[in-house]
Protein backbone atom coordinates (compact mmCIF):
# COMPACT_ATOMS: atom_id res chain seq x y z
CA UNK A 1 0.00 0.00 0.00
CA UNK A 2 2.80 2.42 0.79
CA UNK A 3 3.96 2.05 -2.82
CA UNK A 4 0.56 3.17 -4.13
CA UNK A 5 -0.38 6.10 -1.88
CA UNK A 6 1.47 8.97 -0.30
CA UNK A 7 -0.96 10.10 2.43
CA UNK A 8 -0.36 8.11 5.67
CA UNK A 9 -3.89 8.76 6.96
CA UNK A 10 -5.46 7.19 3.88
CA UNK A 11 -3.12 4.18 4.06
CA UNK A 12 -4.17 3.56 7.66
CA UNK A 13 -7.86 3.96 6.78
CA UNK A 14 -7.55 1.62 3.81
CA UNK A 15 -5.70 -1.05 5.78
CA UNK A 16 -7.99 -0.98 8.83
CA UNK A 17 -11.31 -1.03 6.94
CA UNK A 18 -13.07 -4.37 6.26
CA UNK A 19 -11.79 -6.68 3.50
CA UNK A 20 -8.33 -5.08 3.45
CA UNK A 21 -6.61 -8.15 1.97
CA UNK A 22 -9.06 -8.74 -0.94
CA UNK A 23 -8.97 -5.02 -1.75
CA UNK A 24 -5.17 -4.84 -1.68
CA UNK A 25 -4.88 -8.03 -3.73
CA UNK A 26 -6.90 -6.49 -6.54
CA UNK A 27 -4.83 -3.31 -6.47
CA UNK A 28 -1.63 -5.36 -6.78
CA UNK A 29 -3.26 -7.15 -9.70
CA UNK A 30 -4.00 -3.81 -11.38
CA UNK A 31 -0.48 -2.59 -10.72
CA UNK A 32 0.90 -5.72 -12.35
CA UNK A 33 -1.10 -4.86 -15.45
CA UNK A 34 0.57 -1.45 -15.66
CA UNK A 35 -2.21 0.67 -14.15
CA UNK A 36 -1.06 4.19 -13.26
CA UNK A 37 -1.07 5.48 -9.67
CA UNK A 38 -3.91 7.93 -10.30
CA UNK A 39 -6.22 5.12 -11.46
CA UNK A 40 -5.09 2.92 -8.57
CA UNK A 41 -6.07 5.64 -6.11
CA UNK A 42 -9.50 6.04 -7.70
CA UNK A 43 -10.01 2.27 -7.61
CA UNK A 44 -8.98 2.13 -3.95
CA UNK A 45 -11.45 4.89 -3.05
CA UNK A 46 -14.21 3.18 -5.00
CA UNK A 47 -13.49 -0.17 -3.34
CA UNK A 48 -13.60 1.36 0.11
CA UNK A 49 -16.86 3.21 -0.57
CA UNK A 50 -18.49 0.06 -1.97
CA UNK A 51 -17.46 -2.01 1.06
CA UNK A 52 -18.89 0.54 3.48
CA UNK A 53 -22.09 1.21 1.51
CA UNK A 54 -22.93 -2.49 1.12
CA UNK A 55 -21.43 -3.63 4.44
CA UNK A 56 -19.53 -6.32 2.55
CA UNK A 57 -18.12 -9.37 4.29
CA UNK A 58 -15.75 -12.10 3.14
CA UNK A 59 -17.35 -14.29 0.48
CA UNK A 60 -20.52 -12.21 0.03
CA UNK A 61 -22.30 -12.66 -3.30
CA UNK A 62 -23.13 -9.27 -4.79
CA UNK A 63 -25.41 -8.63 -7.76
CA UNK A 64 -24.87 -5.88 -10.33
CA UNK A 65 -28.12 -4.10 -9.31
CA UNK A 66 -26.76 -3.85 -5.74
CA UNK A 67 -23.59 -2.23 -7.06
CA UNK A 68 -25.66 0.18 -9.13
CA UNK A 69 -27.79 1.02 -6.09
CA UNK A 70 -24.64 1.75 -4.08
CA UNK A 71 -23.41 3.95 -6.95
CA UNK A 72 -26.66 5.94 -6.84
CA UNK A 73 -26.07 6.74 -3.16
CA UNK A 74 -22.34 7.37 -3.66
CA UNK A 75 -22.96 9.80 -6.52
CA UNK A 76 -25.24 12.09 -4.51
CA UNK A 77 -23.94 15.32 -2.94
CA UNK A 78 -21.99 14.44 0.22
CA UNK A 79 -22.30 10.77 -0.70
CA UNK A 80 -18.55 10.69 -1.34
CA UNK A 81 -17.39 13.40 1.06
CA UNK A 82 -18.04 16.06 -1.58
CA UNK A 83 -20.63 18.83 -1.76
CA UNK A 84 -21.45 18.23 -5.43
CA UNK A 85 -22.93 15.22 -7.18
CA UNK A 86 -20.66 12.87 -9.09
CA UNK A 87 -20.63 13.14 -12.87
CA UNK A 88 -22.25 10.34 -14.96
CA UNK A 89 -18.73 9.38 -16.04
CA UNK A 90 -17.55 9.00 -12.43
CA UNK A 91 -20.67 7.00 -11.55
CA UNK A 92 -20.04 4.61 -14.47
CA UNK A 93 -16.44 4.22 -13.30
CA UNK A 94 -17.60 3.39 -9.78
CA UNK A 95 -19.97 0.67 -11.07
CA UNK A 96 -17.37 -0.76 -13.44
CA UNK A 97 -14.71 -0.85 -10.72
CA UNK A 98 -17.07 -2.68 -8.37
CA UNK A 99 -18.08 -5.22 -11.01
CA UNK A 100 -14.52 -5.99 -12.06
CA UNK A 101 -13.18 -6.18 -8.50
CA UNK A 102 -15.92 -8.56 -7.34
CA UNK A 103 -15.63 -10.61 -10.52
CA UNK A 104 -11.88 -10.86 -9.88
CA UNK A 105 -12.62 -12.27 -6.41
CA UNK A 106 -15.35 -14.58 -7.68
CA UNK A 107 -17.94 -12.79 -5.55
CA UNK A 108 -20.02 -11.28 -8.35
CA UNK A 109 -23.49 -12.79 -8.52
CA UNK A 110 -24.10 -12.80 -12.26
CA UNK A 111 -27.24 -14.26 -13.85
CA UNK A 112 -26.63 -17.24 -16.08
CA UNK A 113 -27.38 -15.18 -19.19
CA UNK A 114 -24.43 -12.88 -18.38
CA UNK A 115 -22.04 -15.79 -18.48
CA UNK A 116 -19.79 -16.39 -21.42
CA UNK A 117 -21.30 -18.67 -24.07
CA UNK A 118 -18.24 -20.88 -23.72
CA UNK A 119 -17.97 -20.73 -19.93
CA UNK A 120 -17.01 -24.40 -19.58
CA UNK A 121 -14.31 -24.11 -22.22
CA UNK A 122 -12.93 -20.98 -20.57
CA UNK A 123 -12.76 -22.78 -17.22
CA UNK A 124 -10.86 -25.65 -18.86
CA UNK A 125 -8.46 -23.22 -20.51
CA UNK A 126 -7.89 -21.49 -17.17
CA UNK A 127 -7.00 -24.79 -15.53
CA UNK A 128 -4.53 -25.55 -18.32
CA UNK A 129 -2.84 -22.18 -17.89
CA UNK A 130 -2.38 -22.84 -14.18
CA UNK A 131 -1.29 -26.49 -14.26
CA UNK A 132 0.43 -26.95 -17.62
CA UNK A 133 2.04 -23.54 -18.02
CA UNK A 134 2.39 -22.60 -14.35
CA UNK A 135 1.03 -19.07 -14.80
CA UNK A 136 0.23 -16.94 -11.77
CA UNK A 137 -3.31 -16.04 -10.69
CA UNK A 138 -2.84 -12.45 -11.85
CA UNK A 139 -1.69 -13.54 -15.31
CA UNK A 140 -4.55 -16.03 -15.68
CA UNK A 141 -7.06 -13.40 -14.64
CA UNK A 142 -5.67 -10.96 -17.22
CA UNK A 143 -6.26 -13.59 -19.91
CA UNK A 144 -9.85 -14.10 -18.76
CA UNK A 145 -10.86 -10.42 -18.65
CA UNK A 146 -11.71 -9.54 -22.24
CA UNK A 147 -14.05 -6.79 -23.08
CA UNK A 148 -17.76 -7.44 -23.19
CA UNK A 149 -19.75 -6.22 -26.19
CA UNK A 150 -21.68 -3.77 -24.02
CA UNK A 151 -18.38 -2.28 -22.82
CA UNK A 152 -17.22 -1.85 -26.42
CA UNK A 153 -20.43 -0.05 -27.35
CA UNK A 154 -20.20 2.07 -24.20
CA UNK A 155 -16.64 3.01 -25.16
CA UNK A 156 -17.74 4.15 -28.60
CA UNK A 157 -20.68 6.09 -27.18
CA UNK A 158 -18.36 7.94 -24.78
CA UNK A 159 -16.49 9.64 -27.65
CA UNK A 160 -19.23 12.01 -28.78
CA UNK A 161 -17.71 15.46 -28.36
CA UNK A 162 -17.00 17.71 -31.33
CA UNK A 163 -13.31 18.40 -30.71
CA UNK A 164 -10.87 17.42 -33.50
CA UNK A 165 -9.25 14.81 -31.24
CA UNK A 166 -12.65 13.22 -30.56
CA UNK A 167 -13.44 13.00 -34.28
CA UNK A 168 -10.08 11.31 -34.80
CA UNK A 169 -10.34 8.93 -31.85
CA UNK A 170 -13.91 7.89 -32.66
CA UNK A 171 -12.85 7.01 -36.21
CA UNK A 172 -9.88 5.00 -34.92
CA UNK A 173 -12.06 3.13 -32.42
CA UNK A 174 -14.57 2.32 -35.14
CA UNK A 175 -11.77 0.78 -37.23
CA UNK A 176 -10.57 -1.31 -34.29
CA UNK A 177 -14.10 -2.42 -33.40
CA UNK A 178 -15.41 -3.07 -36.92
CA UNK A 179 -12.42 -4.94 -38.34
CA UNK A 180 -10.43 -6.10 -35.31
CA UNK A 181 -7.32 -4.45 -36.75
CA UNK A 182 -3.92 -4.30 -35.05
CA UNK A 183 -2.50 -0.95 -33.98
CA UNK A 184 0.15 -1.11 -36.71
CA UNK A 185 -2.52 -1.71 -39.35
CA UNK A 186 -4.56 1.31 -38.27
CA UNK A 187 -1.47 3.48 -37.92
CA UNK A 188 -0.34 2.44 -41.41
CA UNK A 189 -3.52 3.56 -43.20
CA UNK A 190 -3.05 6.21 -45.88
CA UNK A 191 -5.42 8.36 -47.89
CA UNK A 192 -4.70 6.25 -50.97
CA UNK A 193 -6.01 3.12 -49.24
CA UNK A 194 -9.64 4.19 -49.61
CA UNK A 195 -11.59 3.33 -52.74
CA UNK A 196 -14.58 5.58 -52.25
CA UNK A 197 -16.20 4.68 -55.57
CA UNK A 198 -16.37 0.98 -54.72
CA UNK A 199 -16.65 1.36 -50.94
CA UNK A 200 -13.47 -0.57 -50.06
CA UNK A 201 -10.46 -0.02 -47.82
CA UNK A 202 -7.02 -1.58 -48.25
CA UNK A 203 -5.29 -2.76 -45.08
CA UNK A 204 -1.63 -3.74 -45.02
CA UNK A 205 -0.87 -6.40 -42.43
CA UNK A 206 2.84 -6.15 -41.49
CA UNK A 207 2.77 -9.24 -39.27
CA UNK A 208 1.81 -11.85 -41.92
CA UNK A 209 3.04 -9.60 -44.73
CA UNK A 210 -0.27 -9.53 -46.60
CA UNK A 211 -2.72 -6.97 -47.90
CA UNK A 212 -6.47 -7.29 -47.37
CA UNK A 213 -9.42 -5.41 -48.83
CA UNK A 214 -12.43 -4.80 -46.60
CA UNK A 215 -15.86 -3.38 -47.42
CA UNK A 216 -16.36 0.12 -46.05
CA UNK A 217 -19.65 0.60 -44.23
CA UNK A 218 -21.58 3.83 -44.68
CA UNK A 219 -21.22 4.81 -41.02
CA UNK A 220 -17.48 4.21 -40.92
CA UNK A 221 -16.98 5.91 -44.27
CA UNK A 222 -18.86 8.96 -43.02
CA UNK A 223 -16.73 9.10 -39.85
CA UNK A 224 -13.50 8.89 -41.87
CA UNK A 225 -14.59 11.62 -44.30
CA UNK A 226 -15.66 13.85 -41.42
CA UNK A 227 -12.28 13.41 -39.75
CA UNK A 228 -10.42 14.13 -43.02
CA UNK A 229 -12.46 17.26 -43.77
CA UNK A 230 -12.78 18.71 -40.28
CA UNK A 231 -9.98 17.44 -38.06
CA UNK A 232 -7.05 15.93 -40.00
CA UNK A 233 -3.95 18.18 -40.23
CA UNK A 234 -3.06 18.93 -43.85
CA UNK A 235 0.35 19.35 -45.44
CA UNK A 236 2.10 16.62 -43.43
CA UNK A 237 1.95 13.67 -45.85
CA UNK A 238 -0.48 11.00 -46.99
CA UNK A 239 -0.87 9.14 -43.67
CA UNK A 240 -4.46 9.09 -42.41
CA UNK A 241 -4.01 9.69 -38.70
CA UNK A 242 -1.78 12.31 -37.09
CA UNK A 243 -1.08 13.58 -33.59
CA UNK A 244 -3.37 16.39 -32.45
CA UNK A 245 -0.59 18.59 -31.07
CA UNK A 246 2.83 19.68 -32.27
CA UNK A 247 5.05 18.16 -33.36
CA UNK A 248 2.55 16.87 -35.92
CA UNK A 249 3.46 13.37 -37.06
CA UNK A 250 1.72 10.09 -37.99
CA UNK A 251 0.33 8.18 -35.02
CA UNK A 252 2.60 5.39 -33.82
CA UNK A 253 1.33 2.07 -32.46
CA UNK A 254 2.36 3.07 -28.94
CA UNK A 255 0.30 6.27 -29.16
CA UNK A 256 -2.72 4.36 -30.44
CA UNK A 257 -2.40 1.92 -27.55
CA UNK A 258 -2.28 4.72 -25.00
CA UNK A 259 -5.33 6.35 -26.56
CA UNK A 260 -7.38 3.16 -26.26
CA UNK A 261 -6.26 2.56 -22.65
CA UNK A 262 -7.07 6.16 -21.69
CA UNK A 263 -10.48 6.00 -23.32
CA UNK A 264 -11.29 2.71 -21.55
CA UNK A 265 -10.15 4.17 -18.23
CA UNK A 266 -12.49 7.08 -18.91
CA UNK A 267 -15.48 4.72 -18.74
CA UNK A 268 -14.13 2.93 -15.68
CA UNK A 269 -12.42 -0.09 -17.27
CA UNK A 270 -9.04 -0.28 -15.58
CA UNK A 271 -8.24 -4.00 -15.42
CA UNK A 272 -7.49 -6.76 -17.88
CA UNK A 273 -6.00 -6.23 -21.31
CA UNK A 274 -6.99 -2.73 -22.32
CA UNK A 275 -5.05 -1.90 -25.50
CA UNK A 276 -6.07 -2.22 -29.16
CA UNK A 277 -5.63 -5.99 -28.91
CA UNK A 278 -8.49 -6.11 -26.40
CA UNK A 279 -10.75 -4.55 -29.04
CA UNK A 280 -9.40 -7.04 -31.59
CA UNK A 281 -10.32 -9.93 -29.27
CA UNK A 282 -13.73 -8.37 -28.60
CA UNK A 283 -14.39 -8.11 -32.34
CA UNK A 284 -13.44 -11.76 -32.83
CA UNK A 285 -15.64 -12.81 -29.89
CA UNK A 286 -18.58 -10.85 -31.31
CA UNK A 287 -18.23 -12.65 -34.65
CA UNK A 288 -17.91 -16.00 -32.86
CA UNK A 289 -21.02 -15.32 -30.79
CA UNK A 290 -23.00 -14.40 -33.90
CA UNK A 291 -21.75 -17.53 -35.65
CA UNK A 292 -22.74 -19.65 -32.63
CA UNK A 293 -26.22 -18.13 -32.47
CA UNK A 294 -26.63 -18.50 -36.23
CA UNK A 295 -25.49 -22.12 -36.03
CA UNK A 296 -28.02 -22.89 -33.31
CA UNK A 297 -30.77 -21.30 -35.40
CA UNK A 298 -29.78 -23.42 -38.40
CA UNK A 299 -29.76 -26.57 -36.27
CA UNK A 300 -33.15 -25.75 -34.77
CA UNK A 301 -34.59 -24.94 -38.20
CA UNK A 302 -33.16 -28.19 -39.55
CA UNK A 303 -34.65 -30.18 -36.68
CA UNK A 304 -38.02 -28.49 -37.12
CA UNK A 305 -37.97 -29.15 -40.87
CA UNK A 306 -37.03 -32.83 -40.29
CA UNK A 307 -39.88 -33.26 -37.79
CA UNK A 308 -42.36 -31.48 -40.04
CA UNK A 309 -41.40 -33.60 -43.05
CA UNK A 310 -41.54 -36.80 -41.02
CA UNK A 311 -44.98 -36.04 -39.60
CA UNK A 312 -46.44 -34.88 -42.88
Amino acid sequence: MTNFFAIPAFIIKYQTAPLAEPRARYLHHLKGLGTCRTTLRKSANDQLSLVLLLDLREGDRVSIPRIEAAAAIWSQPKGRRCNRAASPKARKRFVSCGIQWLRFLGWLDEPEEYRHLYHAEVETFEGSLRTDRGLSDATVQSYRVGLRREDVLRLLASVQEDRPVDKRDRTILMLFIAYGLRAGEVGGLRLDDFDWENGMVRVRCPKPGRTHFWPLSQGLGHAILRYIREARPSGFGRSLFFTSHAPIRPLASRTLGKMVRDRLAGIGIVSGRRGPHALRHAAAQHLLDRFWIGGVCLILCGAWNFTFTKDH
